[in-house]
C-alpha cells in the first residue's frame, strides 16, 4: 500500500512540474508577444512580475535556457523514478533517451541554421525538444520501451 501511495507521489510530482513549466513559458511567450507588438493584450500579471526587466532578445535567448533546465528537471525526475523502482537499467537507458533525443534536436537546429532551412529545422526540433521536457517521454518510456515487471517490483517493495 505504502508503495502505491508512493508511485501516485511520482506520478503527481512529474505532472505537477509539466504545469510548472507551462505557467513560466506561457508568460514568457505572453511578455515576448509584448515586447516585439508593442500590444497590452499580450500584458499579463505574472509576465510582468517575472520578466520585466529582460530585453526582448535577452527573454528570446533566455528561453533556450530554461528548455535546457527543464529538459534537465525531467530527466533527473525520470532517472529517480526509476532508481526508485530499483530499476538501474532503465535509470541508464532513460538518460541515454535523453540525451539521444536532445542531441537530435540540437543537430536538426544546427543543421537547419547551417543549410538555410532555419525555420523548417526549428520546427522539427522544437516538437521533439517539447516531448522531451514533459512527461510524455517519461510515460514512453516506462510504458512503452522499458517492460517493466511489475510483479518484481511490488515483491522488492513489500
Amino acid at each position: 500500500m505504502v508503495f502505491k501511495i508512493k508511485i501516485l507521489l511520482w506520478v503527481i510530482l512529474i505532472f505537477l512540474m509539466g504545469y510548472i513549466r507551462d505557467f513560466f513559458f506561457k508568460h514568457l511567450n505572453f511578455r515576448l508577444g509584448y515586447l516585439w507588438f508593442e500590444q497590452e493584450r499580450y500584458i499579463t500579471k505574472a509576465s510582468d512580475i517575472l520578466y520585466a526587466s529582460f530585453s526582448y532578445y535577452g527573454l528570446y535567448y533566455f528561453k533556450y535556457v530554461l528548455t535546457l533546465i527543464f529538459v534537465g528537471i525531467y530527466a533527473m525526475l525520470c532517472h529517480r523514478l526509476f532508481s526508485f523502482l530499483r530499476q538501474p537499467k532503465a535509470a541508464k537507458n532513460a538518460m541515454f533517451f535523453y540525451l539521444l533525443l536532445t542531441g537530435i534536436s540540437f543537430f536538426i537546429f544546427c543543421a537547419g541554421a547551417l543549410f538555410g532551412f532555419s525555420h523548417q529545422a526549428y520546427a522539427i526540433a522544437r516538437y521533439i525538444i517539447g516531448i522531451v521536457q514533459s512527461p510524455i517521454l517519461i510515460a514512453l518510456l516506462y510504458f512503452g520501451l522499458i517492460h517493466l515487471d511489475k510483479q518484481s517490483i511490488a515483491r522488492q517493495h513489500e
